[in-house]
């Protein structure tokens, strides 16, 4: 590995932490949290159909978004090629 490499791969790894380190403490918080945010608190909510489709909707508008954003962003690149 040269430096290069060293220098991308630790920022890549500060910018993880930096990013999963507050999602991951709220995790561990409300896991061992005793009362009604615990385990069970999570083992109702995997149970409920709303998370379900909840999370259908998040995918669908996800997916769409990412649709979408492709094509606007290959049109100029269509239009590019084609003016040469």
């Amino acid at each position: 590995m040269n430096a290069r490499n060293i220098l991308l791969a630790s920022a890549a790894l500060a910018l993880a932490g930096i990013g999963l380190a507050p999602v991951l403490v709220i995790l561990a918080k409300s896991l061992l949290f005793e009362g009604p945010a615990g385990l069970s608190y999570y083992q109702r909510m995997w149970e409920s159909n709303r998370v379900w489709i909840l999370l259908g909707h998040s995918a669908a508008v996800s997916g769409l978004t990412t649709l979408l954003t492709l094509a606007a962003g290959l049109m100029p690149l269509v239009f590019a090629q084609r003016a040469d």
